[in-house]
């Protein structure tokens, strides 16, 4: 399905730049880091246990996956648009 696409590198390091600067401070209010209680409290014995501040690292995961996933859809979209454009000229 995403084999047509390209490379996505110039896309990714990005994307993903400008999406973890507010996801970092949102996450960071959210769990803690300004506040005396977190609002979110994460289990660890329910993730990996390793946090980047108070932000536990599959959120992070989780973050890049959201970006790469909708670069994904999005190039995929333009790449068929395109394709269906020249068929049809």
């Amino acid at each position: 399905m995403f084999g047509a696409i390209g490379p996505l590198t110039p896309h990714v390091p990005i994307s993903f730049v400008l999406a973890i600067i507010p996801f970092f401070m949102m996450n960071s209010a959210l769990t803690g880091l300004f506040t005396p209680e977190p609002i979110v409290w994460y289990n660890d014995a329910e993730n990996i246990g390793v946090r980047l501040g108070t932000i536990p690292a599959e959120d992070i995961l989780y973050c890049f996956i959201l970006v790469v996933g909708n670069i994904l859809v999005y190039k995929s979209y333009v790449t068929r648009r395109a394709r269906r454009l020249s068929a049809a000229a």
